[in-house]
């Protein structure tokens, strides 16, 4: 069985958290700039009081401004 370790939020690992979240970076995408877990990064967003955003939602808003643009 794989062992739980708890890495603690180092405060260059929270700068670019909270950098790329405001720019609106999705969960992984973030999550691999700060090497964490999407869970631990959106756990953490929320301790902050951060937005971020899933791919899923991104990808939603690119499709509901590709139908604007059509019309």
């Amino acid at each position: 069985m794989a062992r739980i370790t708890i890495r603690t939020w180092t405060p260059d690992q929270i700068t670019k958290l909270t950098t790329l979240a405001a720019s609106g970076a999705s969960v992984i995408r973030i999550s691999a700039a700060v090497n964490k877990a999407p869970s631990s990064i959106r756990q953490k967003a929320k301790e902050l009081g951060l937005e971020v955003r899933t791919l899923r939602e991104i990808r939603a808003k690119m499709r509901d401004a590709e139908r604007e643009i059509r019309k």
